[in-house]
């Protein structure tokens, strides 16, 4: 976080905590762009990218709310892959 910070010092990035029951209610109601978390998680109404990172020995994902979601920050865009 701290070299993204650093590489776009406009964007507003945060790191905020998530009980493991609410991403994907965190990403339906907006209040965060974007998750890495575990799966299994519902994926319905949600764009996921598999990411090719293991921690722990489990695959992590990424992912964002479909539809009309704008990024906070100004260097991503919804249609740009996060891979």
């Amino acid at each position: 976080m701290r070299d993204l910070r650093h590489r776009h010092p406009d964007a507003d990035v945060r790191t905020p905590h998530l009980d493991w029951n609410e991403p994907r209610a965190a990403l339906l109601d907006r209040r965060v762009d974007a998750v890495v978390t575990r799966l299994p998680l519902r994926t319905g109404d949600l764009r996921v990218t598999v990411l090719h990172v293991v921690v722990a020995s489990r695959p992590a994902s990424l992912h964002q709310p479909t539809g009309t979601w704008r990024c906070r920050c100004p260097y991503s865009s919804p249609g740009r892959s996060a891979a």
